[in-house]
């Protein structure tokens, strides 16, 4: 099978776990093509689903060679195994927060899990947390402390105070801080096997949608399970999963795994008895965003791909615009590579030759004062500071991510140019 054949199996696979059962298409597969489908998952993170595609057939799981069989089989347990713990030690991080006045709310991949039609189908990587310290706005919704104040900077006071007992919850649990710089306000947390993320933001203020998504806490709804827990409506996480998907989609690119998450959404959407309404909300918010038509393309090859119908699977010619976005997903892996997020920058900062490679460094090093001082509070509090910050950024990048940055010199002054 070549790459696009490959690719269209999985989704067979994919399609039959989310459907509750096998996803063979009928065909008897060799042993090098069992291999390249594995392979395929593993770079899209969707072993443990597409395993489930598989087992859901005795007579397809028979085909695929023994040690692979095994070995498949052990990362789908781990996937699970994972989710289980994840989620155990994230309710016990929230607990403690909540004893200090931080709220949270899980975000990305620990929420999606939870919304597969069985758990351990959905891997995640980072454990993803927005955090606030929150208080009563006028009209009984939430907003985080100081939001309302007149002064410019109470809000980020209050983070800091907030982060603060994070460092010391977090030691107290035996986590490690990543280091980071002054210019950073996400906080990240090891402790082997966990990564935890915790966010003030949703998006980073730089994001052409930021404004409308800058402030989620007043539509947040209260968890009934753990104290200071918080989730957002379906309507909303959805948006948000676009958001998500537009975001790497256009920067370094990414893979099937949104596709699946969106045919869960779509199917979970089609048994509530409020869809109309929800459907509505979705299509509003979307628009003010400029994102209706990226949102109806995603749905269309889902729906295409992975519903009940399976027209797009069984060979049928997607419509263009969705063919290129499936081939574009394939390529990319789980969340894009380097090369397609430096091509899609320079695209953005004036293309190729000399002088469009000038202005991809120049706005790499130094993206705007308006755009820096939105993300790095240090900046908006010192002005002063802003001709340092090329420095400060290549320092923190030199020290942090040496190997990646050499990857995108080359790709800047090599064959990246174009």
């Amino acid at each position: 099978m070549d790459g696009s054949e490959t690719g269209l199996y999985l989704m067979h696979l994919i399609a039959g776990a989310l459907a509750g059962h096998g996803g063979g298409d009928g065909r008897d597969l060799a042993a090098d093509d069992w291999h390249r489908v594995h392979a395929l998952a593993s770079r899209h993170a969707v072993e443990a689903i597409a395993w489930a595609g598989v087992t859901g057939e005795p007579e397809l799981e028979a085909q695929v060679p023994q040690d692979l069989r095994a070995r498949w089989a052990r990362e789908a347990d781990a996937t699970l195994v994972r989710q289980l713990t994840f989620e155990a030690e994230r309710e016990e991080i929230a607990s403690r927060l909540a004893e200090h006045g931080i709220s949270t709310a899980a975000l990305k991949g620990a929420v999606l899990a939870r919304r597969y039609p069985a758990p351990g189908l959905r891997s995640m990587g980072d454990n993803d947390v927005l955090f606030a310290v929150l208080e009563r706005r006028a009209d009984g919704r939430w907003q985080p402390q100081g939001a309302g104040d007149s002064h410019a900077h109470a809000m980020d006071r209050a983070y800091d105070e907030a982060a603060t007992h994070i460092d010391a919850v977090m030691a107290d649990l035996g986590y490690e801080r990543r280091p980071t710089s002054p210019m950073e306000t996400d906080l990240q947390y090891l402790r082997a096997p966990f990564h935890f993320e915790l966010h003030r933001d949703l998006l980073s203020p730089r994001s052409p949608v930021y404004p409308y998504l800058k402030d989620p806490w007043p539509a947040m709804v209260p968890d009934g399970d753990v104290p200071g827990t918080f989730h957002m409506t379906l309507a909303d996480e959805y948006v948000f999963h676009i958001v998500h998907m537009h975001k790497h989609f256009t920067s370094a690119g990414c893979g099937i795994r949104f596709l699946v998450d969106e045919a869960v959404y779509l199917r979970l959407f089609a048994d509530l008895p409020e869809r109309q309404a929800v459907a509505d909300h979705i299509r509003e918010r979307l628009a003010t965003m400029g994102l209706t038509g990226f949102e109806a393309t995603v749905r269309s090859l889902a729906t295409a791909l992975l519903g009940e119908r399976d027209e797009g699977r069984d060979g049928a010619p997607l419509p263009d615009r969705e063919r290129e976005m499936f081939l574009t997903l394939l390529r990319s892996g789980t969340f894009g590579t380097l090369e397609q997020q430096v091509a899609n920058a320079r695209r953005r900062t004036g293309g190729t030759g000399a002088l469009g490679t000038l202005r991809y460094v120049a706005s790499r090093l130094y993206p705007g004062s308006k755009q820096i001082r939105a993300v790095h509070p240090l900046f908006d509090r010192h002005p002063w500071l802003l001709p340092l910050f090329p420095f400060m950024r290549l320092g923190s990048v030199i020290r942090n991510h040496p190997r990646k940055l050499l990857a995108e010199l080359r790709l800047v002054f090599g064959r990246g140019r174009g």
